[in-house]
């Protein structure tokens, strides 16, 4: 007669696993109502290299005293590491479908922390998870190193990714985002935590020399004027700006005239400013006629910009045309760098997705004046740093590494096979 096995007995598998997976974030779930829907407070130097250390401790604990034990087998096998990845994955698909807003999430969001998931229980509960089984799998092959030829390679991968997630775990307590806020000009040594609005002194002063931005070509579009809203629908194409440009809308034909990248304003019109740093608006002169209509409609159309308002053209049927602000193509920052420790003084310019590096700190390129546009006499400037990078990075190394050996590894074995096959027909 067959005896149905416990569902809990060893050998333990992925149902098993699975369910353990979501009975943490059912336990998240709860703490996150008991604790106030607050989220957990990421540690900071030296805690948390201590609290690192003790979970290390830990594992290296579990593995080598129950090294043997179907549970340690089981939370640093496959069917783990699927369920934990696969829950990690679903999380993170929460924090992309609900906005992130922390205290400002509302109701249900605010209460299973949906709108802080990062910093929730639930999250922190699976990616620990995720940490004691990959760890325990890289302690379990180095117990068992002479078992496995690929042990080495095992260890490389498996090893730098715990490296990569446990210091990006750990350490994002210490990561600081703060806010420089420059006038052009003026030399600030100030940066500002955005959270609570403190002031702190960072260890170099910044002077904002020139603030520079390219643009894309704007566009014009039809708008209604008594509502103020683009009479445009889903799916029309507006027309870009160009000297000769042609477009039509509806029973509209719009033509450009002329077209100047930066103008100055007269009380006669826009005359063209060829000064290549010029921070002026752009300016058109159009032509508008309706189908059938015996009547044309021209004139100077503008953005605007700095202290000059908009221009646009009225027409018939409670409609005008007017010129959409331009996109920023690229913008950046001139500056001029004074290190506190040494008085080393340089220049750089601080540009989107190109970070400046002074004195352990990473300075990007966040934000401007953007009514201003191109004219505008401030910029801002963030100053992230992370004393915990250069571990991610090593793990990152070991990462590669063992990749690297892998496909190596991978590529002899089938010149290998093929050499034999070659032989033998």
């Amino acid at each position: 007669m067959n005896q149905t096995k416990p569902f809990w007995l060893a050998p333990l598998g992925c149902r098993q696993a699975f369910i353990t997976a979501a009975g943490l974030i059912g336990v998240g779930w709860l703490l996150e109502m008991f604790s106030g829907s607050s989220g957990i407070v990421a540690l900071v130097w030296p805690w948390n290299a201590c609290v690192m250390g003790l979970f290390s401790l830990w594992l290296l604990g579990l593995a080598f005293i129950w090294k043997d034990h179907a549970l340690i087998v089981w939370l640093a096998g496959v069917p783990m590491a699927l369920a934990s990845v696969l829950a990690l994955c679903l999380l993170s698909m929460v924090a992309g479908i609900f906005p992130q807003d922390g205290e400002a999430a509302a109701g249900w969001l605010r209460t299973f922390g949906f709108g802080h998931v990062f910093n929730s229980w639930a999250f922190v509960l699976i990616y620990l998870l995720l940490l004691t089984n990959l760890g325990l799998a890289v302690i379990r092959k180095i117990i068992f190193w002479k078992r496995d030829k690929n042990a080495f390679r095992f260890t490389l991968k498996h090893g730098g990714l715990w490296i990569c997630l446990a210091g990006a775990f750990f350490g994002s307590g210490d990561v600081l985002r703060w806010k420089m806020i420059l006038k052009e000009g003026d030399e600030s040594s100030r940066a500002v935590e955005p959270a609570s609005g403190q002031i702190y002194e960072m260890p170099f002063s910044l002077c904002l020399k020139n603030f520079k931005m390219e643009e894309y070509v704007p566009s014009g579009f039809f708008k209604e004027s008594a509502a103020g809203v683009s009479a445009m629908r889903r799916g029309e194409q507006m027309l870009e700006i160009r000297e000769g440009a042609k477009g039509h809308w509806r029973d509209w034909i719009v033509r450009v005239e002329y077209f100047y990248p930066h103008a100055e304003y007269l009380p006669m019109g826009f005359q063209n400013d060829a000064a290549p740093d010029s921070a002026r608006p752009p300016a058109a002169f159009v032509v508008v006629e309706k189908k059938g209509a015996l009547q044309s409609f021209s004139g100077w159309v503008s953005c605007g910009g700095g202290t000059l308002p908009p221009h646009t053209l009225p027409l018939s049927d409670g409609l005008e045309w007017v010129m959409a602000s331009p996109r920023p193509k690229r913008f950046l920052s001139e500056v001029q760098v004074v290190q506190t420790k040494g008085g080393q003084t340089f220049s750089a310019g601080i540009e989107v997705n190109k970070p400046l590096s002074v004195a352990g700190w990473k300075l990007y390129q966040l934000s401007y004046d953007e009514q201003q546009g191109a004219a505008s006499e401030y910029s801002v400037i963030e100053a992230v740093r992370d004393p915990w990078l250069p571990v991610v990075y090593g793990g990152l190394f070991m990462l590669l590494a063992g990749t690297f050996l892998f496909l190596s590894d991978g590529i002899r074995s089938m010149r290998t096979h093929d050499q034999q096959n070659g032989g033998t027909t």
